[in-house]
């Protein structure tokens, strides 16, 4: 049986697709800790690369940010881990208070700042992903 008389309901077996696929390159999973938070940040982020995908978890507090033309660095990113082009990304914040528009972006630079935060003692929940080169 190839793809091209596979129909819905059909059984397909390794042997068969074996013959039908190339080999799928193996994503390997890589984790590192961004660690040396700067300017009043707080915590590692722990980074996880599957294939050209980085994943960024963790909780921090950061520096105040208010706006787009105040960008604060929060962290440094490891080479191999940097994203393709510049990535906004929002985060979880565990406040009472309105923080919604709590912005970060991480940067081709190697950085990981701060866009929109308006306090610095909420702490911020990372889990996002970017696409590297």
């Amino acid at each position: 049986m190839s793809l091209e008389n596979f129909t819905d309901g059909d059984l397909l077996y390794a042997t068969k697709l074996n013959k039908n696929f190339k080999e799928v390159e193996q994503q390997t999973t890589v984790k590192s800790t961004i660690a040396g938070a700067k300017n009043g940040a707080t915590n590692s982020l722990e980074l996880t690369k599957i294939g050209k995908i980085v994943y960024v978890t963790g909780e921090a507090k950061v520096p105040n940010a208010n706006g787009s033309s105040t960008t604060v660095e929060c962290w440094a990113i490891p080479d191999g881990f940097k994203p393709k082009k510049d990535t906004n990304f929002q985060t979880a914040v565990g406040a009472w208070e309105d923080t919604a528009k709590s912005l970060f972006r991480a940067t081709t630079g190697g950085n990981i700042v701060a866009i929109v935060n308006k306090n610095s003692s909420d702490t911020h929940y990372f889990n996002s992903f970017w696409i590297i080169n």
